[in-house]
């Protein structure tokens, strides 16, 4: 099935992007582009999507399959542009509280699975580390 999603430009420069009808989210260009630098860059957004459904993947499996709690997964990632501003390559990090390291093989096969990492893995390279630590990155609020 087809998902629509809605966005539109607002008066004050910003993107505005709907993917349900409750929920807006902000996007922005860089100040070097006029933007106002105040949101996530379409570059941002469409990085985080790999760390976004690597999540997704092992939470439904986490609770689906294992009957186990998915709480304190985070993910960083990073990327780096080629000369006309395209994403040449993404750095994901995934944090896995150390409880489940004993179904360590399990998760990052199912973390590699995401079909957005699988979609976008043919055109940008992308280095995923799988990290198991009871001291996680602080969470952004």
């Amino acid at each position: 099935m087809e998902k629509v999603l809605h966005g539109w430009l607002s008066k004050d420069k910003r993107i505005v992007y709907c993917i349900k009808n409750d929920c807006l989210n902000f996007c922005d260009v860089d100040k070097q582009w006029g933007g106002l630098g105040e949101y996530p860059n379409p570059r941002d957004v469409f990085s985080a999507s790999v760390g976004l459904c690597v999540l997704a993947v092992v939470a439904i499996y986490l609770e689906k399959k294992l009957n186990v709690s998915f709480e304190n997964i985070k993910f960083e990632c990073t990327y780096q542009k080629g000369p006309e501003g395209e994403i040449k390559a993404i750095n994901l990090k995934v944090f896995f509280p150390v409880a489940l390291e004993y179904i360590k093989e399990e998760l990052i096969r199912v973390a590699e699975s995401c079909p957005v990492k699988k979609t976008l893995s043919s055109s940008v390279q992308i280095k995923t580390e799988y990290l198991f630590s009871d001291q996680l990155t602080e969470t952004v609020a």
